[in-house]
């Protein structure tokens, strides 16, 4: 009987520990792309999602605010809850949105006001 509560409760610290462990998640991703945040995910390549509850996707995005999205080819989301969705764009302060098309990967449209919504094409100024 003892012998038995004490395998009962090895298995069971087990369990906890490796449930307290998963904590990131990647789906769908290569060698390049990390979720080291706590309760984020990243799909695509290259991708990065380094803060708690985030969501990096496509190729080369980064989600490093806390709650931020960032989804599209080489676009970050670096303050907390920003959403970024496109290409060549950046969020810098918290919160803050930016949704369209940057000049290029070396002049993105980046949004650095807070509470609010930038949308641009093929520039790195807002249209």
């Amino acid at each position: 009987m003892k012998n038995q509560i004490i395998k009962t409760i090895v298995i069971s610290i087990a369990i906890i520990a490796i449930n307290l462990n998963v904590s990131a998640q990647c789906v769908q991703c290569d060698e390049n792309s990390s979720a080291t945040g706590d309760y984020s995910s990243v799909i695509g390549m290259s991708t990065l999602a380094t803060a708690e509850g985030t969501f990096a996707g496509g190729y080369g995005s980064e989600a490093n605010g806390s709650l931020s999205f960032a989804f599209g080819n080489q676009v970050i989301a670096g303050g907390t809850n920003s959403v970024v969705i496109g290409r060549f764009l950046e969020t810098t302060v918290s919160p803050a949105m930016v949704f369209g098309t940057g000049g290029a990967l070396t002049d993105k449209l980046t949004n650095g006001i807070s509470n609010s919504l930038m949308i641009g094409f093929n520039s790195n100024k807002p249209t």
